[in-house]
Parts: structure tokens; sequence; C-alpha cells
């Protein structure tokens, strides 16, 4: 075995050699696997985790050598769909267009992929993926044709729990901007935004104009504010209870970036004019915060206790402290970082060209370093990252598993 081992080191690092390599694998004891994870430093190709491996960990059934894989391919077009299973083809949604882009419940078990729409044509669907199941659930939005192929989805959220599935969305001259489903029927529970002066949500229904959406971190409120608008200073952010839509807060906004609501939802920050972090009190709307962070602060982000706010930026990350209102600052290298809170603390991606760098609070600690496929973001619990191709060429979701560069995967 040992021999075949080298063949397969010392060869083309292809799909096929690191199939015959997670075969080697299994079953090894841990002082083997240990000298294979050292040879494998120098692997230059993909070690995605074999499906069978996916499913025993997905059972409990855990191994030492499922380590060796560093990701793995929740779905790409086609991807463990019957071809004999009419109706599972009838639900896989259009996407002739390209995706822009999708979502993975913290959990796991399901993705939402939407794809472009372009004109009068398919191609702007939504489909809820059951990772486990292997199958498709259409969105549907009552009325729009009965598919959501009406429109183009911009943002999509699970809640915390994985119950509830946001999305905001265009759906042409039915002005739907937001939607939210529950993912165990993929029934729709409301829908909101349409072009009406007397509606708390008044989103611009111009062409251009994005919804972007956030659930609070016990997952019962939710925000969606129309990103272009309010740039633009004609915008609204509207906070409302997730399960029914009712609205709790709503006023015009001028917001660069996506705003974030605390774990109970009774705060919301956005970053403003002139690169200030605004936060104010839900549903009273009074203004807390209103302070300089920097031009290029981008993604605030609550800790899971609500002590402290962080907020991305370009060579920076910059904390308030809610106690002291102090505003604390740490270099971070590369290109505008992205900030996540986890269970274990602060999380930072920085990205310099296609090389992907996640590191742990302000202590720097490399917690994993790569070149994903696509745009990185955190799983909701912050131990891995998605990325999704999107474009007319993408479609391909993977969950990256943050390991310690000490393992070498």
């Amino acid at each position: 075995m040992l021999e075949q081992w080298k063949i397969l080191l010392d060869g083309d690092h292809t799909e096929t050699a690191w199939e015959e390599i997670t075969r080697l694998a299994e079953g090894l004891p841990a002082e083997r696997l240990d000298v294979l994870r050292d040879d494998l430093r120098g692997w230059t190709g993909k070690r995605a985790m074999p499906e069978r491996w996916w499913r025993e960990s997905r059972r409990g059934d855990h191994h030492p050598w499922h380590a060796l894989a560093d990701h793995y391919v929740l779905w790409r077009p086609g991807i463990r769909l019957d071809d004999d299973d009419a109706a599972a083809a009838e639900d896989e949604p259009h996407l002739e267009h390209g995706v822009v882009t999708a979502a993975v419940s913290s959990d796991l078990r399901w993705l939402v992929v939407a794809g472009e729409r372009k004109g009068d044509h398919v191609g702007g669907d939504a489909g809820l993926w059951d990772v486990d199941a292997g199958s498709w659930r259409p969105l549907l939005i009552p009325g729009v044709d009965d598919r959501f192929s009406a429109g183009t989805a911009y943002d999509v959220e699970f809640s915390p729990d994985g119950s509830l599935v946001a999305i905001g969305m265009d759906t042409g001259g039915d002005r739907v901007r937001l939607g939210v489903w529950r993912t165990g029927d993929s029934e729709l529970l409301w829908s909101a935004g349409p072009d009406d002066e007397a509606d708390p949500w008044r989103f611009d229904p111009r062409d251009g104009s994005e919804v972007v959406v956030a659930f609070s971190g016990d997952g019962r409120r939710l925000v969606g504010v129309d990103t272009v608008a309010a740039d633009a200073g004609k915008g609204r952010v509207v906070v409302v209870e997730a399960a029914t839509g009712d609205v709790l807060f709503s006023a015009g906004a001028h917001l660069h970036g996506p705003p974030v609501l605390d774990h109970a939802g009774e705060r919301l920050a956005y970053l403003g004019q002139e690169g200030k972090l605004v936060i104010r009190a839900v549903p009273s709307g009074e203004v807390l915060v209103n302070r300089p962070v920097g031009e290029s602060a981008a993604g605030p982000a609550f800790a899971p206790d609500g002590g402290t706010l962080a907020v991305g930026g370009e060579g920076a990350v910059a904390l308030f402290r809610f106690g002291t209102a102090e505003l604390e600052r740490f270099e971070v290298s590369g290109e505008r970082a992205a900030v996540k809170w986890t269970p274990q603390g602060l999380r930072v991606i920085h990205r310099e060209g296609r090389r992907v760098t996640v590191t742990a609070g302000v202590d720097g600690e490399v917690l994993w370093s790569g070149r994903p496929d696509g745009l990185p973001s955190f799983t909701r619990a912050g131990t891995a990252l998605i990325t999704t191709r999107t474009g007319l060429n993408g479609g391909e979701t993977a969950i990256w598993f943050l390991r310690a560069p000490e393992t070498g995967i």
C-alpha cells in the first residue's frame, strides 16, 4: 500500500488520485494518518470530502480520516438528482442566466440557490435544496406566476435555527421585495414591499434597487433595507417580527452596506454617511450611537452577548464597546476585512487576490488559509466558510472546514 501511496502523491494531483487516497486512508491507525497528513501538505489538487464520508459524519459516525478533506460540495448543477424522478427535475430552479446568491442553514440541512432573471425569460428561480435528501423544493410566491421566476433574488438568509429563510428580491411589476418561507414545508409565510407611499416598507421599485436582509441572533426579528435607495438617502430600513411580518420599526435611512440586529433584535446597527456607525433602539428608533469609524468601514457585527460590536474595513477592524463607549482598532492585512462573531470569539476574513485567510480576534491567530472558488462567507456558527460560484457558469456551493494550520488542511 505504501508504494501505491507514493505513486499517487508523486503523480498528478487529480480528483481521481484524491479518490484513491481517500480509499487507502479508511481504517488506518492514527500514526499512519499523521504521516499521510504530513505528506498531503504538498497536495495541489482539491481535497473534497467524498459523499460516503459526508453521510457518515451527518449520522454522527465520525472517523479521524474525515479530517483529511478540506471541503465538501453541498450542491452543484445536477448533483445527486435522480434522472428518473420527473417531479424532482421539475422542482429544480431555472438558472439559465447564472446564480446571483446562495445561503446555507446553520445545521447544513438546507441550501437556497437563486438565479438571475433576464427580461421576460425564465432564469430567476430560487429553490430550497434539502442537502440530506438530495431533493429540491420550489419557493413559490402565490399570484406571481406561481413561481419565483417572476424576479431576481439579491440576498438570502436563514434564521439561526434554520426554520425560516428570508429573501430580498425584485419581482418586476408586482414589486414584491421581501419574502419569508418556512423551510419545513417551503410555505410562504408573508411577503412585503409594494410601491405604496402609505406602506411602511416603501422600498424603491426602480431597477437596480437591491434588498438585503438579516435576522436577529434569536431569529425572532428580521431587518430589511433597500441598499441602493438607502445609499442615496431615499431608502428605508424596516424591522419586523420574522414569523409574521408585523412591522416594529420603519424609517428613512442613508445606509452604506447591510444592517445588523443584536441577539434580541432590540438594537439596529448600520453604517451611515461619512463612515459613521449608527446604532438605534428598536422599536423606538432612538439613536444610541452615531460616531465615525472610517470611510472604508463595512459589515458591522454584534457579539453574542451584545457587549461589543465589530466593524470590518480596509486594513483594520474596529471594536465598539457599549459599556465604556470606547472604540478600539487593530490592524489586519489584505483587502477589506469581513467580521463574524462566533461562540468561540471574533473571526475575521482577509482577502488578498484569490487567497482567503481566516484569523481569530485581536491576536490574529491563523485558523485557515486557502483559495476557495467564489466569494466566501461564514456559516452562522462561524465554524466553516461557505462559497458559491456566481455568474453564468456558477452554481457550485461548497463548505470549507476551518481547522488549525498545523493540521495542514
